[in-house]
């Protein structure tokens, strides 16, 4: 593999059709209005509460493709590679322009295209914690480079990335299974699960070592020896990238592994992948196609930011090349793309830069990427050169601090980072907003609501009734609450009141998933997340 960093999602017809990708993109999701009375069929309770804490209402991008237009592609004899619910789109392959003519012909397909016109929009919306400080941690090896961020403030202030779930879509992620670097991973079960969508199956720990390269920069705990930028968070590895080819179809794999994150409950995506051309020159991209809504990656990192997750992806190494600029999805507008510099906050030649190709700042911030220590198979600390390994720093730390306050949107804990960089008041293409301080970012998080009072609520998970327990002497003659659904829709229901209790009845009859309740009196306000 050249270069490590991201894919897309397009498709460029040659002349002589000889067995393409093509993406086969569908009118509409016919059944999605059921589908939204039971998202948890095809979301985790965790992808749910992301888009609670966010408020991002569920939308049909959040269910899958429409299984009978599959079945009738299928039975034309089309194979499917990959399934997009985002784009609702599927990808097969092509041989003939009679089969795309076929496609094309269909009253359900919306066009067979190569998706360079497909455009895409993003979101936003802000809060904070407090932590027991914690003896500091010997970083041996690492020191330097979660120093030059300010990482060891969070630490030692206790986050550390405890019960965030961190993405890994990258290459393979050999000897992860049994290297004593990543023994803290396995005992206490962090790593949750793992897909290698290369081969389809389970097996991630074979085949390649830069995703293993990759997760140590984050996870990697050798006492006195190397920590990891988030040492206790937890992680799913997902091979999307075949180390050895540089091939269209890890376009298809890394759109499917991020819905795949999407769809666990992922907090944060690192890819320290990209792409611009492939083998045999098949599909290649030129630069105006980095505008960060062109190639199918960028198109679905967007999609990944929309749902709430924080993505994280490399510039690439294309500094002294004749291309220069970063590699896709580092293009797209709504995500933190990482660029490189040296021990002394200075660029280092060989990182991507940029502008995109219209015009936007590229990178977005910048880490250490010359001397950064990753973990080799007997858990020795070794020096590694690349922005692959300065984006899982940065993936990392944000993982910390979105710790630090659970309330934040993804946009925001972006917008904190870049306002930490030593250079946010003079951005260049080189570094971006510079190198962030993450003990800056950290004083930067302000709590907008004002908690209401010591309310509790009960049951949760909820079934026919749900108490509301109101404090003793408090007046509740202003009080008002509001049940909302996951996808925003306010839910009318019947209260009563017993003593120092707000009972809400007859909710048995809710469809099964998220809710929403706000309560507010007094100018203040109070949330609950209630599962039924």
């Amino acid at each position: 593999m050249r270069n490590y960093l991201v894919i897309a999602l397009s498709l460029l017809f040659s002349s002589g059709f000889a067995q393409e990708k093509a993406w086969v993109f569908f009118t509409d999701k016919p059944n999605v209005e059921q589908q939204f009375s039971q998202p948890e069929k095809y979301l985790s309770v965790r992808a749910l509460e992301r888009r609670a804490n966010q408020n991002i209402a569920l939308h049909p991008t959040d269910f899958p493709v429409e299984k009978s237009y599959v079945k009738v592609l299928k039975e034309n004899g089309f194979q499917i590679a990959r399934n997009s619910k985002w784009l609702n789109a599927v990808s097969v392959n092509i041989s003939s322009q009679s089969e795309v003519d076929f496609l094309e012909g269909l009253d359900f397909v919306k066009r067979v295209s190569s998706v360079k016109t497909l455009k895409l929009a993003q979101v936003e919306s802000f809060y904070k914690t407090t932590a027991t400080a914690v003896s500091s941690l010997n970083y041996g090896n690492t020191k330097a480079q979660i120093e030059q961020l300010n990482g060891d403030f969070l630490h030692d202030n206790g986050y550390r990335g405890q019960g965030m779930l961190i993405a890994v879509l990258d290459g393979g992620f050999s000897d992860v299974d049994n290297m004593s670097g990543f023994d803290s991973l396995w005992m206490n079960q962090r790593i949750l699960t793992s897909y290698d969508f290369v081969d389809n199956d389970t097996d991630v720990f074979h085949l390649g070592i830069h995703g293993r390269s990759v997760l140590s920069v984050m996870a990697g705990y050798v006492d006195n020896i190397y920590v990891g930028s988030a040492p206790n968070a937890n992680y799913i590895l997902l091979k999307s990238e075949n180390e050895s080819s540089e091939s269209k179809v890890e376009e298809d794999n890394w759109v499917a592994a991020a819905e795949f994150a999407d769809s666990v409950g992922a907090d944060i995506i690192n890819s320290s992948l990209g792409y611009n051309k492939f083998d045999g020159g098949v599909g290649d991209y030129v630069y105006a196609d980095f505008d960060g809504r062109t190639t199918v990656v960028s198109q679905g990192a967007v999609w990944a930011h929309r749902k709430g997750m924080l993505v994280v992806n490399s510039m690439g190494n294309e500094g002294v090349s004749n291309w220069q600029y970063m590699l896709s999805p580092a293009d797209t507008d709504s995500i933190l793309s990482i660029g490189g510099a040296d021990a002394s906050d200075n660029y280092i030649g060989f990182a991507s830069k940029g502008p995109t190709a219209d015009g936007r700042q590229k990178p977005n911030v910048s880490a250490l990427a010359v001397g950064v220590y990753v973990l080799t198979s007997s858990s020795s600390a070794s020096p590694g050169n690349g922005t692959s390994f300065a984006a899982p720093l940065i993936s990392g730390l944000a993982a910390c601090l979105w710790q630090a306050e659970p309330t934040l949107t993804n946009y925001q804990v972006l917008e904190l980072i870049e306002r930490s960089a030593h250079q946010y008041n003079t951005p260049d293409n080189f570094l971006g907003f510079g190198i962030p301080n993450f003990a800056l970012a950290y004083s930067n998080i302000s709590l907008e609501e004002e908690e209401l009072y010591d309310f509790s609520v009960t049951p949760n998970p909820v079934q026919n009734e749900l108490f509301i327990n109101i404090p003793v002497g408090f007046n509740d003659s202003n009080l008002r609450f509001e049940l909302y659904s996951i996808s925003g829709k306010r839910i009318e229901v019947k209260s009563e009141r017993d003593l120092d209790l707000l009972k809400l009845i007859g909710l048995k009859d809710l469809p099964h998933g998220v809710y929403v309740l706000h309560l507010s009196a007094n100018n203040k306000t109070k949330s609950f997340k209630l599962i039924h």
